[in-house]
């Protein structure tokens, strides 16, 4: 009597590890599915934004929560009546001075600066203050740009650099831990070859071009620009120039050294170093650990990316494997290392989104966040897609090894997985391109908080402006149990816990026409929730305390 070949679907038992492991890895992914970046910020100027002053100041001055460098010929003071002039400017460390003219009357000034952080990106602002009475403001000032078609080609560049590294470094990868001792063919290696070698190519022809656009980026320039090189050339950063020869000295070296398994390698490891010498990463404390964990996030990225293209390809080059059992052993292989990459992929993740923001929970409210969340959710579907492969298609393929449907379904499956990791590299370069925080761009971006606490009998009510990291004023009314307090005893203070910030204190004054009313000037010096804790000292055994949660930008 033959034997009867059942061709059904995988056991369901295997589902709920499925499940189960999908659950955890969409967690992981959640934590860190992408390297975590950060721009440099303002956090205080000298004049404060809108101050009222009596004498003109010699110097205005920037303090950024990293080093910068100001940009020649991007600074510009706008006088009273709309009437520009340029600038000058030093840095050092955090600090930017500028150079105000000798003879300033009065009126209203706005200063346009622009300035570069350490890793080459611009950031940039308008700063408004007044001598003696406060006149009109200049529109032109008000708006500060970059260009927009530089932008998109540096996002495009960025996106094809990272394409090409991970494909070609992931490529040489599999080659080395996956392949060895395996018979795929000469048609197989010719294929993983040509495409290796092109995607090297890209890598390093995107990685030559980021040079002059991302140096025009910051110096506010046009793309025609580029065509110019005496107008950026001086400007180059050295980090972009070494970043370029890791490149090319490591795409050179996978090439030619690829039958030789530590050569080849140790090509690959220099290769991946080229975004790290350029990227946020370097304005991160600590710098070494966030360098390394940025190398091993790419590393394993570029496992995953390459050894998946390498088994599209071996599907593709074994018209003959019908039943797909070398596909199986291949897979069977790739899976235990890709288990490592991603696992350690997330782990690296988390670890930088940690150094980085300190507060995850804060993503949806920036671009950068929302961009995160949508990485999050296609490599979600990548992982689920890779799971499904492992614990469902695999199996099933080596139980019905004469079917040949498990095996066309695990080929579509990994072309599938394949195309949404190409989604989440072009996702990656935009990424590169945002700042976790909101930029702050003077008074025009500014808002007003409506407060409304009540605590241990003290009631606060009052507003809050303008929620921008540096000044901020609090007009509020204290009640204690319905009575005004005044005369009173009132100290606030302010604290940042996720970036252990604070106790800082703050001005009070009382609003003498008002009883119960009080003026706090506020010193919140970078972006976060804020908890400003105001105590009242309403009896000589009572000083009951609220605390005003406070988001700044």
């Amino acid at each position: 009597m033959p034997r009867r070949v059942i061709t059904t679907a995988p056991a369901r038992h295997p589902w709920l590890r499925v499940g189960l492991v999908t659950l955890f890895m969409l967690v992981l992914a959640m934590l860190g599915a992408s390297p975590a970046h950060a721009h440099a910020e303002l956090v205080g100027t000298d004049p404060s934004d809108g101050a009222v002053r009596q004498t003109a100041p010699e110097v205005v001055i920037l303090t950024f929560n990293e080093p910068v460098s100001p940009v020649e010929g991007a600074l510009t003071l706008f006088e009273p009546g709309g009437r520009s002039a340029r600038v000058t400017a030093v840095s050092r460390d955090r600090q930017v001075r500028i150079i105000m003219p000798t003879s300033m009357g009065e009126g209203t000034y706005q200063l346009v600066w622009r300035v570069a952080s350490d890793d080459g990106h611009p950031i940039n602002g308008v700063l408004t203050f007044h001598i003696g009475q406060p006149g009109t403001t200049n529109p032109a000032a008000a708006t500060v740009r970059d260009n927009t078609a530089v932008g998109t080609i540096v996002t495009a560049l960025t996106g094809l650099q990272y394409l090409g590294m991970l494909l070609g470094a992931g490529m040489a990868t599999f080659t080395v831990l996956v392949q060895q001792g395996t018979a795929l063919g000469d048609r197989f290696d010719r294929q993983v070859r040509r495409i290796a070698t092109w995607a090297w190519v890209v890598a390093v022809l995107a990685t030559a071009l980021l040079v002059p656009f991302q140096t025009v980026r910051v110096l506010g320039l046009g793309p025609g620009t580029v065509l110019r090189p005496s107008q950026w050339w001086p400007d180059v950063l050295e980090a972009q120039l070494f970043a370029l020869a890791f490149m090319v000295v490591g795409a050179v070296g996978a090439v030619l050294l690829r039958r030789l398994r530590i050569g080849a390698l140790v090509a690959v490891a220099a290769a991946l170093v080229a975004p790290v010498l350029i990227g946020h990463t370097r304005t991160v404390p600590p710098i070494p650990v966030m360098a390394l964990v940025d190398w091993v996030h790419l590393a394993t990225a570029a496992v995953w990316l390459g050894g998946l293209v390498c088994l599209v390809v071996a599907a593709r080059a074994r018209p003959d494997d019908e039943s797909g059992g070398t596909l199986a052993t291949m897979v069977a292989r790739f899976s235990g290392v890709a288990l490592v990459s991603v696992g350690v992929l997330a782990a690296a993740g988390v670890l930088m989104a940690w150094l980085v923001t300190r507060d995850l929970w804060s993503l949806p409210s920036t671009n950068y966040g929302r961009t995160l969340l949508v990485k999050v959710a296609l490599v979600a579907v990548a992982v689920a897609l890779a799971i499904w492969n492992r614990f469902g298609l695999l199996p099933w393929l080596r139980r019905q090894p004469g079917d040949r449907a498990p095996a066309r379904r695990l080929r579509r499956v990994l072309i599938a997985e394949a195309g949404v990791l190409v989604l989440v590299v072009a996702v990656t370069g935009s990424l590169t391109q945002l700042t976790p925080h909101p930029s702050v761009a003077g008074p025009s971006g500014g808002t007003a908080a409506e407060v409304r606490v009540t605590s241990q009998g003290l009631s606060v009510e009052g507003t809050i402006t303008p929620l921008l990291a540096g000044a901020n004023t609090f007009e509020m009314t204290l009640a204690y149990h319905g009575a005004p307090v005044a005369g009173g005893q009132v100290e606030v203070t302010a604290s940042l816990p996720e970036k252990q910030l604070g106790p800082l204190p703050a001005a009070v004054r009382p609003v003498e026409s008002t009883p119960g009313r009080y003026r706090v000037e506020l010193t919140l010096p970078t972006a976060g929730v804020w908890q400003v804790h105001v105590g009242a000292r309403v009896s000589q055994f009572e000083q009951p305390v609220a605390v005003v949660k406070v988001p700044v930008r």
